[in-house]
C-alpha cells in the first residue's frame, strides 16, 4: 500500500471516534520531527477498528525509523521496563525468581514479574535512569526561568553581582531567564541575563498571568531566594531532572548545618529517606523548589487567593502531588530552613483546609471546595437507573465527596435525569459527543478534584458505608493506591442474584491471567496520573487495562465485604460487546506485557477454544534461560553489563538454586530450551556459620542441590571472583565446597587468563571447562558531568593539593593499615598530601595515635558512597591507591581508570593484564607494586606516582587511563552459558 503521509488524510472532524484525525496528528508530528507526540497520538489509536492494522504498523515503522538515538522522557514509572519507544533502561532490568512463590493455577513459574515501580514517593527508578543516562554529557538543551524576590537595593545590587558569577559559570547562559518582584520604583536596572520585571508576589497574580509570565517558551522553573541563584551547579542538575521527567517538583532543601561537606555530596543520603516519605510534598512550604513548565501549566499555577507564601505553597504541593509528581530534594548550601515564622493568617489556613484533603478527619460533615474523594460515572444512555446510582452515593454515611457523572452523549434523557441535581453542588456533570467508554472515563476522572478516586458505573448501586470502608483503608496504609470491594448481582429491579466471583487476596500474578480486583474500586489520583490513563481505542475490556496499569505502580488491598451491588439487565457493556471482550482482553494482557518488558519473552496463550478468555502464557520459541545467584544487581551494575550483551538473547532472572531446579521442573517436555544457573560469589553459601560443622553442613545442602539440578539436565556455570570469600573463617570448607563445584560445573568462568595460576594453587581447572572473559569497564555507567575545581570545591580541597585516593568499602583484606602507614611515611616529604578515604567500614582506630595536625590531612567518609558521588571523589583526586592483601578480580581498578584516574595497585595477575605493567611496575596509567613488599613497596610505588605528576605526567596517565578503560568491554559470553546450544 501507498506511504501513508498528513497530506493524503483527510479528517475534517475532530471527534474522539475520528481515529484518522489522530493518525494524521501523528503523521503531521513525524514531518515536523517530534517524535514522542508522533508515536503518542499513535499509541492511542493502535488497536482502532476504524484504520487498517497495515496502516498502524507503517507508521509505527516510520515512527521507529525516524527516532534515531532519541531517548523519551520518562512520562511513567513503568517507562523504565519497556524495551520499545518510551523505554530508557539502558541496562537489563533484572526480575526475581523465588522457589517459595504462591503457586497460581495456569501461571507459569518461570514469568517472574518486574517489582511495582513507584509506588508513593519511590522516585529510585529515576535515580538509576538518570546515573546511568542524564548525568552524563554535556547539559541538555533545556531551558529554566528563575523567579525570585528583592526586599531593597542593596539586596538587588547583591543579586546583580551574583548573576554575575553564575553567568560565568553557566555552560548555557542563554537558556537562563529571570523574572524577578521588587518594589515599586526598583525596576529596569541592568542585569546580565534576560529578565523581565514584577511586582508583589508571585503566588498573587491573576492565574493567566501566572502562566503568560512563567511558563511562556521555558522548559522548568526554578523559585527561589535571591541568595541562592549563584549556583551553577545546580541549575545544572535541575535540566538535567527536567530532560528525562517532567512528573518532578525538585524542592531545594536546606543542608544540615553541621555538615562538613557541600550539599552536593551529602544529597544522595536525604534522596534515599525521601523514597520512602509518602508525605514528602508537606515540605513544600516555601519558594524553594523547581518544577517544569508543562507541569505548572497543567495545574494552573498558585491560587492567589492566598496572602501568604507558606500556605499558597502548601496548597500547590498538594495539587502537584495528586498529579502524581514525585518529590525530590536538592541540598543547597545557601538555602535557608523554611521559614515557620511566617505570619500566619487565619484566612490562609481556613482557605487551605478547604483545597487540602490531605489529613482531614473522615467523621467531618463539612462541605469542602476540594472533596476527599471522588465518585466517577460514565454514563451512555443511563436514564433508567442512573438516579438510583446517585441517590446511592448521596445517602452514603461519609459526605465529603464529590460526584463526577461524563454523559456520553447519550440519546435517551440521561441528561434531563441529571439536571434533577443541578442544585446539589456535589453532582456535577458534563455532556460531550459520544467517545466510547474509555473516553467518557477519562473525562469524568479530569473532572474530580479529590485524592481518592471511586468508580460507580450508571446502572449500578453503592451499599451503605462503602465509601468510608474503603476511605479508612486507604487513610491507614499509604503505601496502598488501590482499595477493593467484593460485590453482589442484582436484577434489573434491585432484586438480589448471587454474589459475583471474588479472588480473596490480591495478587499481581492472578491479576495477569483475569481482572481480580473487584467493584467497588477506589484508587489514589496521584497512581492513576502515573499511567497512560483509560484506552479509548477498545470497546471494553477498559477497566481490566486500568486497572493492570495500577498494579504496575502501586499496591492493591482487597476488603472481602459487599460494597457494591452490580446490575445484571441484559444491556450491561460486557455483555453486548462480548464479541471484542476476549480480543480485547487479550490485547490488554499484550500490553501488560510490553510494559513490564516481557513481551520479548513471553505471549498469552488460549489452549482452550471453547474457552477462550482461561489463557495463561507461552514462551516465545526456544529461548534460554539463566538464572544467577547471589543477585547484587540492584547495588551493583557488574551483572547487568555483564548479561547486557546476551540479555536479548535469552531470558535472565536472579534466584537461588531452590529456584533454578523448580524452574527445570516445569520445562515441558516438548521444549529444547536449556536452563543454565550461574554461581557467582560463594560466602553466601555459607553465611554466618558459627562453627566448621555448620559450614560443611551448608556446603553439602548446596552441593546436593547442584547435583540435582545437574541430573535434571541443568547446565552449571561458575564465575570465579576470588579465589577465597575474604574474611571467612573456615578455609578448609570453601576449598573442598570450590573443587567439588568445579566438579559439577560444565564451564569455569575467570576475568583474566593471568589469574589462573593464583586459582590453581588452591584448586585445579580442568582446561576444557575453563572460559576467559574480561571484566569490562564502567565507562559512561556512573553519573560523571563534574569537573576536577568543582569536584575538590565540594570536599574542601585545595587547587595544589596532592589527593590519594582509596574508594570502597573498607575491610581488612583491602590493606587500609598499609596505605596509612605509608601515608605517615610520606607526609612530611610531601606536606600538599592528601588522603580521602570514601566508603564503609571501620578505619578511625588507624589513626588514634596521629598527629591532629597530619590527622587534618585525612578525609574519612565513613558511609556508602552512592553513584552520584563517586564522580566527585574520583575527579578531586590525583591518583588512586587500592593497596589489597589478596584480590583475584579488581572491579575498583576498572572504576577508577573509566574515570581517567592514574591507580597503584599490588602485582596481581588480571591486574597486571588490565594495566599492562613492564618489568619496573610501570603503566602509562598506573603503577603496580610487589604485594609481599608491604608498606615498604607501597611507599615507594605512591613515590613514584608523585614524581611522575611532579614531571608533569599528571594529564596523559589520566588520558591513558582513560583509553585502557574504554578498551575494556564488556564480551558476548553467550557461548560460556550455553555450550552448544549458544
Amino acid at each position: 500500500m501507498p506511504v501513508a503521509s498528513s497530506k493524503n488524510i483527510v479528517a475534517p472532524t475532530h471527534s474522539p471516534r475520528n481515529h484518522w484525525w489522530t493518525l494524521e496528528q501523528a503523521l503531521t508530528s513525524l514531518e515536523a520531527k517530534d517524535i514522542i507526540s508522533a508515536w503518542k497520538y499513535l499509541e492511542a489509536i493502535r488497536y482502532s477498528d476504524l484504520i487498517p492494522a497495515e496502516t498502524i504498523s507503517n507508521v509505527m515503522a516510520m515512527i521507529k525509523a525516524a527516532r534515531g538515538g532519541i531517548d523519551f522522557p520518562l512520562e511513567r514509572p513503568t517507562d523504565y521496563y519497556r524495551q520499545t519507544p518510551g523505554g530508557r533502561t539502558g541496562l537489563p532490568v533484572i526480575r526475581s525468581l523465588k522457589a517459595n512463590d504462591d503457586t497460581i493455577q495456569r501461571y507459569p513459574f518461570e514469568m517472574a514479574l518486574p517489582p511495582i515501580v513507584g509506588n508513593g514517593n519511590d522516585f529510585a527508578f529515576i535515580q538509576d535512569v538518570l546515573s546511568r543516562q542524564e548525568f552524563t554529557g554535556p547539559t541538555p538543551d533545556i531551558k529554566l526561568r528563575i523567579i525570585t524576590s528583592v526586599a531593597d537595593r542593596q539586596q538587588l545590587e547583591g543579586l546583580v553581582a551574583k548573576l554575575t558569577e553564575l553567568k560565568t559559570d553557566l555552560q548555557r547562559a542563554g537558556n537562563i531567564f529571570l523574572s524577578i518582584f521588587v518594589p515599586r520604583g526598583m525596576q529596569g536596572i541592568s542585569l546580565p541575563l534576560k529578565a523581565t520585571w514584577h511586582e508583589g508576589n508571585p503566588w498573587s497574580l491573576a492565574r493567566s498571568e501566572q502562566l503568560s509570565y512563567f511558563c511562556a517558551d521555558i522548559d522548568a522553573m526554578v523559585f527561589t531566594q535571591a541568595e541562592t541563584i549563584d549556583d551553577a551547579f545546580l541549575l545544572e542538575q535541575i535540566q538535567r531532572y527536567t530532560a528525562l521527567s517532567k512528573n518532578l517538583c525538585l524542592i531545594l532543601t536546606p543542608k544540615d548545618q553541621d555538615a562538613k561537606f557541600t550539599a552536593t555530596i551529602a544529597d544522595r543520603a536525604i534522596q534515599k529517606s525521601w523514597r520512602g516519605r509518602d508525605t514528602a510534598f508537606t515540605d513544600l512550604t516555601s519558594l524553594s523548589f523547581a518544577i517544569s513548565a508543562e507541569r505548572f501549566r497543567k495545574l494552573g499555577g498558585f491560587d492567589p487567593r492566598f496572602e501568604t507564601e507558606h500556605f499558597a505553597c502548601r496548597e500547590i504541593g498538594f495539587r502537584i502531588y495528586n498529579s502524581g509528581s514525585f518529590f525530590v530534594p536538592l541540598l543547597h548550601n545557601a538555602v535557608a530552613p523554611n521559614n515557620l515564622s511566617t505570619p500566619d493568617s487565619a484566612a490562609d489556613r481556613d482557605l487551605l483546609a478547604t483545597l487540602n484533603p490531605h489529613g482531614r478527619d473522615q467523621k467531618s460533615s463539612s462541605r469542602f471546595e476540594v472533596p476527599k474523594v471522588s465518585i466517577y460515572i460514565p454514563a451512555f444512555r443511563a436514564a433508567r437507573y442512573l438516579a438510583e446510582s446517585l441517590d446511592s452515593i448521596l445517602e452514603q454515611d461519609f459526605e465529603d465527596f464529590e460526584i463526577c457523572v461524563a454523559d456520553d452523549g447519550s440519546p435517551d434523557e440521561t441528561a434531563r435525569i441529571l439536571e434533577h441535581y443541578v442544585r446539589d453542588p456535589r453532582v456535577r456533570f458534563a455532556s460531550s459527543i459520544n467517545g466510547g467508554i474509555g473516553h467518557a472515563s477519562n473525562r469524568a476522572i479530569h473532572m474530580a478534584r479529590g485524592m481518592y478516586i471511586g468508580q460507580l458505573d450508571s446502572d449500578d448501586r453503592l451499599t451503605p458505608g462503602a465509601i468510608s470502608r474503603l476511605v479508612h483503608l486507604l487513610d491507614n496504609n499509604p503505601k496502598v493506591g488501590c482499595a477493593y470491594g467484593s460485590c453482589e448481582r442484582i436484577g434489573p429491579s434491585g432484586n438480589y442474584i448471587k454474589n459475583e466471583y471474588s479472588w480473596p487476596t490480591f495478587s499481581r500474578k492472578k491479576m495477569m491471567l483475569t481482572s481480580i480486583a473487584h467493584h467497588f474500586r477506589m484508587f489514589r489520583r496521584q497512581a492513576w496520573e502515573r499511567t497512560d490513563k483509560f484506552r479509548e481505542d477498545i470497546a471494553n475490556g477498559i477497566d481490566y487495562d486500568i486497572f493492570l496499569k495500577m498494579s504496575e505502580v502501586t499496591e492493591f488491598r482487597h476488603v472481602d465485604e459487599i460494597l457494591y451491588q452490580r446490575r445484571w439487565h441484559g444491556e450491561n457493556t460486557s455483555h453486548v460487546n462480548e464479541g471484542f471482550q476476549t480480543l480485547n482482553t487479550h490485547r490488554v494482557q499484550r500490553e501488560a506485557l510490553k510494559r513490564l518488558g516481557l513481551d520479548s519473552y513471553w505471549d498469552v496463550d488460549a489452549p482452550f477454544a471453547d474457552r477462550p478468555r482461561e489463557v495463561t502464557y507461552k514462551r516465545i520459541g526456544s529461548r534460554s534461560r539463566v538464572i544467577f545467584w547471589p543477585d547484587y544487581s540492584q547495588s551493583n551494575p557488574y551483572q547487568r553489563m555483564l548479561y547486557k550483551p546476551v540479555h536479548r538473547q535469552c531470558d535472565i532472572m536472579g534466584g537461588d538454586i531452590d529456584a533454578a531446579i523448580r524452574a527445570l521442573r516445569e520445562v515441558k517436555p516438548f521444549e529444547s530450551t536449556k536452563i543454565t544457573f550461574h554461581l557467582h560469589w560463594l560466602n553466601k553459601i555459607l553465611l554466618d556459620s558459627q562453627n566448621i560443622g555448620e559450614a560443611s553442613d551448608k556446603a553439602q545442602v548446596f552441593l546436593s542441590k547442584l547435583r540435582r539440578f545437574k541430573f535434571l539436565g541443568g547446565r552449571i556455570v561458575w564465575t570465579i571472583h576470588n579465589t577465597l570469600s575474604h574474611g571467612f573463617p573456615f578455609t578448609g570448607v570453601e576449598k573442598n565446597l570450590s573443587r567439588e563445584i568445579v566438579e559439577l560445573a560444565d564451564a569455569i568462568h575467570i576475568h583474566s587468563i593471568k589469574s589462573l595460576p593464583e586459582i590453581v594453587a588452591y584448586f585445579d581447572i580442568p582446561t576444557e571447562k575453563l572460559a576467559v572473559h574480561r571484566h569490562g569497564a564502567y565507562t559512561g555507567i556512573y553519573p560523571d558531568f563534574t569537573n576536577r575545581e568543582r569536584a575538590r570545591k565540594e570536599l574542601g580541597l585545595d587547587e595544589d593539593d596532592e589527593v590519594c585516593l582509596f574508594l570502597g568499602q573498607i575491610r581488612p583484606y583491602k590493606g587500609i593499615d598499609h596505605l596509612v602507614a605509608a601515608f605517615k611515611h610520606l607526609a612530611s616529604e610531601r606536606p600538599r598530601l592528601k588522603l580521602v578515604l570514601a566508603g564503609s567500614g571501620t578505619v578511625e582506630s588507624l589513626f588514634d595515635d596521629m598527629d591532629p595536625e597530619l590527622r587534618d590531612r585525612v578525609q574519612i567518609h565513613n558511609r556508602f558512597i552512592d553513584d552520584m558521588e563517586i564522580q566527585f571523589f574520583a575527579h578531586a583526586a590525583d591518583f588512586a591507591v587500592l593497596p589489597y592483601k589478596n584480590i583475584l578480580t579488581s572491579g575498583s581498578l576498572l572504576l577508577s581508570l573509566s574515570f581517567g584516574l592514574p591507580t597503584i595497585v599490588p602485582d596481581y595477575g588480571m591486574i597486571r593484564e588490565v594495566l599492562a605493567t613492564d618489568a619496573d611496575y610501570v603503566s602509562d596509567c598506573g603503577i603496580c607494586y610487589p604485594p609481599e613488599g608491604g608498606t615498604d613497596a607501597l611507599v615507594a610505588a605512591i613515590r613514584k606516582m608523585l614524581d611522575r605528576h611532579d614531571t608533569g605526567e599528571g594529564p596523559a596517565m589520566a588520558k591513558a587511563a582513560k583509553e585502557r578503560a574504554a578498551a575494556e568491554t564488556w564480551e558476548d559470553i553467550s557461548s560460556m552459558l550455553f555450550g552448544d546450544a549458544a
